[in-house]
């Protein structure tokens, strides 16, 4: 079974980021308990993403899925999605003890509990590049033993039809597909602290981000109220979806 592409998938929420924005940051949830449900064969989830704007080469998305629909070993995970060339996954790291030793830690939210996150960035090499214009896109991720930043995969483009950027709580089959219809629960995801890159370089919390749910799905979670999004934009650049319970 292939995978469907970060974006195009059937039911998402989320914030768009401006064209000028050629890099984005922030502190991204690990969960290994986005459980999908027996038999619900191609349900995955897609959350949180990471895409700079500007026709960005890379997107990169945590992964929650049976790792078997899709011919894979694991059920939770990191991807990078190649946009410009291959379009698909052009790599992938289960969250197994040694990936987590370097690039996991625990955060304490505001409700006294601890969520395991890694530290990425996404970026251009010319933050005042126009869109589309050629240029070599980076992943990053923060290695806590070493004190530095790991690139993870760097390509090459001029980028691909949005020039948009965004991160989003992406779902594929998992509203109004299976269990009737209804909204199953799930725990909530998030991005704290994010930045995007500006023109002259500098980084600040998107102010512009602009809220946004869509998709095909007729029984969408999101556009029936039964979650929730929230996103900080004004202060620290945080977001999260409620799949239903904000405090879990």
């Amino acid at each position: 079974m292939g995978y469907p592409a970060p974006s195009g998938t059937d039911a998402w929420a989320g914030i768009f980021l401006a064209s000028d924005t050629r890099g984005i940051y922030g502190l991204m949830d690990v969960r290994e308990d986005v459980d999908i449900p027996s038999g619900w064969t191609g349900a995955l989830v897609y959350a949180p993403t990471l895409m700079p704007g500007g026709g960005s080469c890379v997107e990169l998305t945590t992964i929650h899925w049976r790792g078997s629909d899709f011919g894979q070993s694991f059920n939770d995970g990191l991807g990078i999605w190649d946009w410009c060339h291959q379009n698909s996954f052009v790599n992938f790291w289960s969250f197994n003890t040694t990936f987590k030793n370097k690039y996991v830690r625990s955060v304490t939210d505001e409700w006294g509990n601890l969520r395991p996150k890694y530290y990425a960035v996404v970026y251009a090499d010319n933050p005042a590049g126009t869109p589309y214009s050629y240029d070599t896109w980076r992943v990053l991720l923060y290695n806590y033993n070493t004190g530095y930043y790991d690139l993870m995969r760097s390509i090459e483009g001029t980028g691909f039809g949005l020039s948009t950027g965004w991160s989003m709580h992406e779902s594929m089959y998992m509203q109004g597909t299976y269990n009737g219809g209804a909204c199953i629960a799930l725990p909530s995801i998030r991005t704290i602290g994010m930045n995007v890159r500006r023109p002259d370089g500098s980084w600040t919390p998107p102010t512009a981000a602009i809220r946004t749910y869509g998709g095909v799905q007729g029984g969408n979670c999101w556009m029936n109220s039964s979650y929730t999004l929230y996103i900080d934009q004004y202060t620290d650049g945080d977001w999260w979806g409620w799949t239903p319970s904000n405090s879990n």
